[in-house]
């Protein structure tokens, strides 16, 4: 049993790495940005390079994967060669767009440091996503990233993109919904057959 809790756990340390550095984040930026001693400093600089290095730190846990093949938790999460690969082109495109985009916030003049801990929290939501085996854990995952898109979507309302991607969203939203209640009614039916 406990060799079998270690192997768990040994599955779900990158996870568990990102989300207690967002949570650490969002504790230093609030102590830091609310600080009168600090006379409310910047942080949109320092806070990029935070969120370049964690992504990065989490791609070297996902790249020292030594487990082949796994489920976990009465089958909700799977990890394996395909997963571990997804997640690592996953956190390079995550790492590339924090780069690129750091420059564009800082010459736009946006001092949002909530914009890091939404992105690396939608990463967060993608890495469980991509680890999901059934349909629950699947559409958990889908919330947790599509709640920390909301708010992106939301940080600029003056643009007409806002207004796209707000209907984009609900159409995408719409056919996901339709698509499990169709899948939930497929298997009732098919079981309540037998």
């Amino acid at each position: 049993m406990r060799c079998c809790n270690k192997i768990i756990l040994k599955c779900f340390y990158r996870k568990f790495f990102l989300s207690t550095s967002i949570f650490i984040l969002c504790l230093h930026a609030s102590l830091i940005v609310t600080s009168r001693r600090l006379s409310y400093p910047l942080v949109m600089q320092s806070f990029g390079k935070l969120s370049v290095l964690i992504l990065f730190l989490t791609f070297l846990l996902v790249n020292n994967n030594a487990i082949l093949f796994m489920l976990t938790y009465q089958n909700t999460f799977i990890f394996d060669l395909l997963s571990s690969n997804v997640k690592q082109i996953i956190l390079i495109g995550a790492l590339f767009c924090i780069i690129i985009s750091e420059n564009s916030l800082i010459k736009q003049q946006i001092n949002n440091f909530e914009y890091f801990l939404l992105v690396l929290s939608a990463v967060l939501g993608l890495l469980f996503l991509v680890s999901s085996y059934d349909m629950l854990s699947l559409y958990l995952a889908i919330e947790m990233q599509s709640l920390c898109l909301y708010v992106l979507a939301a940080a600029k309302k003056r643009f007409v993109f806002f207004y796209r991607s707000r209907v984009k969203i609900f159409y995408f939203r719409f056919f996901f919904f339709s698509f499990i209640i169709v899948w939930y009614i497929f298997f009732i039916w098919k079981y309540w057959n037998y």
